[in-house]
C-alpha cells in the first residue's frame, strides 16, 4: 500500500507546457541554428524536417532525457558542452519570462491537500534548480504538503534515476521505504528512473510526451492528478489507455 508520493513537478504539478514549448522555440531561435531547427536524421523516431517554430507534436517527437539527447534531436547532430550551455541559459531566460509560476494543474492544491490530510506524506522531487523550486514552493504556499523538496544542483541535470536514488535514500533515512512509496510524473525519464529504482510509478498525461510513448511504458497513465493518487492509493483502480485518454 502507498503511504507516500513523490511528486514531479514541471508539466505535473505545475502547469508550464505552453511556456517551456515556447521557450524552447525562443531559445532556438537566438541560437541561429536553423531558427527552431530542421529535425531530421532520426531513424529511431521517425521524425520529418519541419522550418520555423516546434509545434507541440514535433516537440513531443524529439523530448528526450539527457537534455543534450533532445537537442541533438532537434538539430539532427550531437551538440558540444558549449552549445548545451548556452542553450540552456537560453532556455532558462526565456522560461522565466513566459512561466506564470501561479498556474498550477488543475486539482494539484486539492490532491496534495487530501493526501496529507488522510495522514500519508509526500515529497517533490524535480530537475528544476533547487534554489528556484523552493522559491516557487514558497510563493504558491506548498512547502508544507512536503517532508522533503529536492531539486537539480548543478547545471547539467541528466537523467532523474540518480536524483530519485538520492532521495529514495534520504526518505529511508526517515524511515519511508521504497515499498511504500510511488512517484508521479509526466515523463518518460520519470517512467524510467522508478524502474530503474524499483518503485512504482503513475504517469500523469499533461507533459512532454504523446500518450502512447506513455503507455507503453508498462507504467499506468492517468488523465487527471485525482486518478493519479487513485491509482497510486489502489493499483487496481483502472488507468487509463491512449485510446481512452485520446477521447477527451
Amino acid at each position: 500500500m502507498a503511504t507516500h508520493l513523490i511528486w514531479d513537478w514541471n508539466g505535473t504539478l505545475l502547469n508550464d507546457a505552453d511556456a517551456v514549448l515556447e521557450a524552447t522555440n525562443d531559445a532556438l531561435a537566438q541560437f541561429h541554428l536553423g531558427a527552431a531547427g530542421a529535425i531530421s536524421g532520426l531513424k529511431e523516431k521517425q521524425i520529418s524536417p519541419v522550418v520555423g517554430p516546434l509545434t507541440v507534436t514535433e516537440y513531443r517527437a524529439a523530448f528526450t532525457r539527457p537534455l543534450q539527447r533532445f537537442y541533438a534531436n532537434i538539430f539532427g547532430r550531437e551538440i558540444t558542452e558549449d552549445e548545451f550551455v548556452q542553450l540552456e541559459q537560453l532556455f532558462h531566460a526565456a522560461y522565466l519570462k513566459r512561466c506564470a509560476p501561479s498556474v498550477l494543474n488543475q486539482g494539484a492544491r486539492g490532491v496534495l491537500g487530501s493526501w496529507q490530510q488522510a495522514g500519508c506524506t509526500q515529497s517533490l522531487l524535480s530537475l528544476w534548480p533547487n534554489d528556484e523550486l523552493l522559491t516557487l514552493a514558497a510563493q504558491l504556499e506548498l512547502t508544507d504538503f512536503f517532508i522533503r523538496i529536492d531539486g537539480r544542483r548543478g547545471l547539467n541535470a541528466g537523467c532523474k534515476a540518480a536524483p530519485l536514488r538520492q532521495h529514495l535514500a534520504a526518505l529511508a533515512a526517515q524511515t519511508i521505504e521504497a515499498e511504500h512509496v510511488v512517484l508521479i510524473g509526466d515523463a518518460l525519464d520519470d517512467a524510467a528512473a522508478a524502474t530503474a529504482a524499483g518503485v512504482r510509478c503513475v504517469l500523469f498525461a499533461g507533459g512532454a510526451h504523446e500518450v502512447a510513448e506513455l503507455v507503453a511504458t508498462g507504467h499506468p497513465v492517468a488523465h487527471t492528478l485525482a486518478q493519479a493518487v487513485a491509482i497510486a492509493s489502489d493499483p487496481h483502480c483502472s488507468a487509463c489507455s491512449a485510446a481512452d485518454i485520446a477521447a477527451r
